[in-house]
């Protein structure tokens, strides 16, 4: 049962607080995976880019443009199935985040390792 699978994912979210609009801001998301599936093998790759802009913000005190960030995410992932509820796996996520403020501007790399136990 070799498989290969494609997903797109297209989101909007838009997020009010309940007093002054300082914290709202809007989303949007797009994202692509590439999955390959065996009978005891998964492996996929997937890439998102959001966008975030906060409409009542500014970039500081003396640039009055509004305050936005975009985050690249690239994310690697393998499994394999040892039994019939247990699977191991690892993963990489490389993230890197764009701002008109300096201190949002980030690169991160994730590694992940464990068992998914199913029960």
């Amino acid at each position: 049962n070799t498989r290969w699978r494609t997903a797109t994912r297209l989101m909007a979210k838009k997020s009010e607080d309940n007093g002054s609009g300082y914290f709202d801001y809007i989303k949007l998301q797009v994202g692509e995976q590439i999955l390959f599936r065996t009978r005891n093998w998964e492996v996929s790759t997937e890439a998102r880019i959001a966008r975030y802009d906060y409409p009542v913000q500014t970039a500081s005190a003396t640039d009055l443009r509004k305050r936005w960030s975009t985050e690249v995410i690239v994310d690697f992932r393998c499994e394999r199935l040892v039994a019939h509820y247990l699977k191991i796996f690892a993963e990489y996520e490389h993230g890197r985040a764009f701002s008109n403020l300096e201190f949002e501007r980030y690169a991160v790399n994730t590694v992940k390792a464990g068992l998914d136990w199913t029960f």
